[in-house]
């Protein structure tokens, strides 16, 4: 008889590891085996794979030899598996199940009675103690967070006594130590939903691990139910039930349950030793005051293990499909969006910064082939970047919007155990292909800013004229954090790669505790499209929790990935799509067709090309000209004046050319009435701003503190000018006196037309100040620090604290609702409109940049401006 260890040494001369179903028989036949025996032989020879191995990083082939060392290694143990297993698979699944249910029983009851006691000694507890404890509770914890990038390389040995790390990868000492409020709240949701709850969150954490091959399988010829009554028992293979994602297979079933049953022994472990820290006997205290610690806004913040909105947290309520929360977390994304165009379109400052973040980056350094028009074309990427990120949220958030209404219509009908309607199911598929494309777009947005920065220089050099590689081990790269996660976020896929939530907490972590110049590397945009990739990840994450599971057909992807192609969506294209979706026979998929088409029309205008024929080459001169003049001053000066209008004007042709570059490149497309029509609601009614132009405004305010200062300096003069002294007077009766007042110097203000280099017209804005009865708003003194800094921003310009502006805005009638990650809604409490800010991150300090485009967001949606704000004295 041919032994396994032969046959994979025969596998590894012919170096096959694509082997299909078909091309694994001959040799499974070679082994003599049982059924049984050689269905596990199935199962294992065809887990290796190009889709199980990992090829987008420097750890490649180092796996790819561990996995086959692995296997080879573990056949004979899975063998002697094989002859001496006693426990039947049921009764091993109903043994989990049994100890994990009593677990989170005694922990239930235990918290009933004394959760507020618990939860205060919990906190009162130094870090060391902490640690001490969950150690005592569950000695091989993993001690630090990130565990899945120390232990990626190790041998498979090494691997066994880290078991419960790949079962629980967001279990460790250091991240429930730190946060005083995440283990009670663990405690709290396990023990308040059943296990059948969290089956799919557990079951999700675990598909890495499972997929690199880290973890001992058992395997079984049965399947196992994971929801429902039956959750739990072994039935046989069903094609359409397992689609649904009704069953799993007994390997990662048996996986999911030995993950809930070691995280409940360790709770039920934690609560014993927390109520054996102090003899006598425990009074009742009841756990009000647990309840109250989940249900606030704190553990929905960007500190817990993964940034995750909808689909759950360890540390949260079991994941649940909610589409009204998706669509409006996208509106927010979008409306965000929105207003950093704005910004970039409205004010030189934010513009000249904007650009001025590529200094010293891979892209201002010129590679062999290229020439300063490649370089030029770069500058024009990163403005037109802000354009290109508003049309994709729009059409994301319209498709969703469409699936919104189609899902909301048809949720009554949809049961576990059953197939979704028609409808409902093309609603999700449609929507999870356009999140996940979002996803693929967003990634390598944060490519394209990395190497518009020059933070990142250290291990990125040029290929080719307009390509980028990396030189840089896993090891060197694992001692640069900031670059390491990033640069897993650019290249993430699916298949191969850990989850993005992993990356995006772990770089939060690092940035937390990291030095200012290494926190600096990070840019408000880079972060900003960071948490767009943490929203659209969530989203695709609760698409895909969705049970009963919609999946993307099959035949999906090919017709719709030739439209998306570098050399345009040819007739030829449109028509493979439009064929394929009529094969479906559905209306949705045929209209969905149509509006990809639309879109990827759109997307084509921003695509890369040789620089020489860059779409963007008729945009370089107008943006060289704006870079060219200098950026205004805090100060109040005629020299701040002059630089605002020559500026803003330049600003102002730079998006009329943008404007007409658009146009014409529609014009030349063959196009229908009605995509013509898309194409003017989609793009030239968003490209220049629809409310007003703060530069006049800004300029009026600024013109207005020049006057001021003058005359005070003229009354300053008066003041010195020394008068001729009255003389006695020596006659009885009035004088005449002279009714000519004394002349003051003239201070006049003169502005020349030839100071700004353009005519009247270009100078002077044409836009009219619409004149608005101002609303007063009395704030404290704190408060007037943080609005005056907005608003009129000194020349020596200062960092403001987050705190200070929390409680600014407090001050000026918003109540304030934390959200996902670092997002903060600010509700006008008299009208209830709402305006999103973020957090800083990693610094609890606004920078001034930021801190004036945040004034300007507040004078777009609220009219706010420097007048608004009085500063409130003690008496009134």
């Amino acid at each position: 008889m041919t032994s396994a260890y032969n046959l994979i040494q025969r596998m590894l001369d012919h170096l096959r590891f694509d082997m299909t179903p078909d091309e694994l028989e001959p040799y499974i036949a070679q082994l003599d085996r049982t059924p049984q025996e050689a269905e596990f032989d199935r199962q294992m020879l065809s887990a290796f794979g190009p889709d199980r191995t990992p090829n987008v990083d420097a750890m490649t082939k180092l796996r790819r030899r561990r996995s086959v060392r692995q296997m080879m290694d573990r056949i004979k143990s899975v063998t002697a598996y094989l002859a001496q297993a006693t426990v039947m698979p049921q009764a091993k699944l109903d043994s989990l199940m049994s100890g994990t249910l009593a677990n989170l029983a005694e922990v239930r009851m235990k918290l009933s009675k004394f959760g507020n006691t618990i939860l205060r000694r919990w906190q009162k507890m130094s870090r060391p103690q902490r640690e001490v404890l969950l150690l005592k509770a569950k000695p091989n914890m993993y001690r630090q967070s990130g565990g899945y990038i120390r232990e990626a390389d190790k041998s498979w040995a090494h691997d066994i006594r880290h078991r419960d790390l790949y079962l629980l990868p967001w279990l460790n000492v250091e991240v429930l130590a730190k946060d005083a409020s995440l283990l009670p709240a663990l405690m709290h949701y396990r023990s308040s939903f059943s296990p059948c709850d969290f089956a799919e969150f557990d079951h999700q954490q675990i598909d890495y691990s499972f997929r690199l091959d880290m973890l001992a399988l058992e395997y079984n010829p049965h399947c196992v139910t994971m929801q429902g009554q039956n959750f739990g028992k072994l039935v046989h293979w069903d094609t359409d039930a397992f689609h649904r994602a009704d069953m799993t297979s007994f390997a990662r079933a048996l996986l999911t349950f030995d993950a809930q049953h070691t995280l409940s022994t360790f709770l039920a472990n934690a609560i014993t030793l927390m109520m054996n820290q102090s003899s006598g006997l425990w009074q009742e205290s009841g756990q009000f005051k647990l309840h109250d610690l989940v249900q606030n806004s704190v553990l929905s913040s960007s500190k817990l293990i993964t940034v995750t909105t909808f689909s759950g947290t360890p540390f949260s309520a079991p994941p649940s499909f909610d589409i009204d929360s998706i669509v409006d977390a996208l509106l927010g994304r979008l409306r965000a969006a929105e207003d950093d165009l704005w910004l970039l379109q409205t004010d030189a400052v934010v513009a000249h910064d904007h650009i001025s973040r590529m200094n010293g980056s891979l892209v201002d350094t010129l590679p062999e082939n290229g020439s300063t028009d490649t370089n030029d074309v770069k500058l024009v990427r990163r403005m037109m970047l802000a354009v290109s990120m508003v049309e994709d949220w729009q059409y994301v958030l319209d498709e969703a919007t469409i699936s919104q209404a189609t899902i909301s219509a048809g949720r009554c009908n949809v049961n576990l155990g059953q197939a979704l309607p028609k409808a409902y199911a093309d609603a999700l598929a449609i929507l999870e292909w356009v999140l996940q494309k979002h996803l693929e777009t967003l990634a390598s947005n944060v490519g394209l800013l990395m190497i518009s920065s020059g933070a990142f220089n250290k291990f990125v050099s040029w290929a080719e004229s307009d390509q980028y590689v990396i030189g840089a081990t896993h090891k060197e790269l694992l001692k640069d954090p900031v670059f390491f996660h990033l640069i897993h976020i650019r290249t993430y896929h699916e298949d191969n790669s850990l989850p993005l939530s992993f990356h995006i907490q772990q770089l939060g972590e690092h940035l937390e505790k990291a030095t200012a110049k290494d926190s600096a590397r990070i840019d408000s945009l880079l972060w900003n499209i960071v948490e767009d990739v943490a929203v659209v990840y969530d989203a695709l994450t609760a698409v895909r929790l969705h049970r009963p599971r919609a999946p993307i057909p099959a035949g999906m992807t090919s017709p719709l990935e030739m439209v998306k192609s570098s050399r345009g969506p040819s007739r030829h294209d449109q028509l493979v799509a439009y064929e394929w979706a009529e094969t479906t026979g559905s209306q949705a998929m045929i209209e969905f067709v149509k509006r990809n088409v639309l879109q990827m029309k759109i997307h084509l205008t921003h695509i890369a090309g040789p620089p020489e024929s860059h779409p963007y080459n008729d945009l370089k001169d107008t943006l060289k000209k704006f870079l060219s003049l200098p950026c205004p001053s805090g100060k109040t000066t005629i020299e701040t004046l002059v630089a605002l209008d020559r500026s803003n004007y330049a600003l102002r042709m730079f998006w009329i050319n943008v404007e007409e570059w658009r146009f014409n490149q529609f014009k030349t497309m063959p196009s229908s009435a009605e995509e013509l029509e898309y194409y003017q609601g989609r793009i030239f009614d968003g490209l220049m701003p629809s409310t007003g132009h703060p530069w006049p405004l800004e300029r009026r305010r600024l013109l207005d503190e020049i006057m001021i200062k003058e005359c005070a300096h003229a009354l300053r003069q008066v003041d010195k000018v020394s008068l001729p002294e009255t003389p006695p007077q020596t006659v009885w009766g009035e004088g005449k006196a002279s009714s000519e007042p004394v002349a003051a110097p003239k201070n006049k203000i003169r502005v020349r037309e030839s100071t700004y280099g353009h005519s009247n017209e270009a100078a002077e804005p044409e836009i009219e100040i619409e004149k608005k009865a101002q609303v007063c708003i009395k704030v404290g003194q704190t408060a007037m620090i943080v609005f005056t800094r907005m608003f009129k921003p000194a020349p020596e310009q200062v960092e403001t604290r987050w705190t200070d502006f929390a409680s600014a805005m407090a001050d000026a009638g918003f109540s304030i609702l934390p959200g996902g990650g670092s997002a903060v809604s600010f509700r006008k409490v008299a009208t209830r409109e709402t305006i999103v800010f973020h957090r800083p991150h990693p610094s609890p300090n606004i920078a001034p940049i930021v801190l004036r485009k945040m004034g300007k967001r507040l004078t777009k949606w609220f009219q706010y401006g420097p007048e608004t704000f009085v500063e409130e004295k003690g008496g009134e």
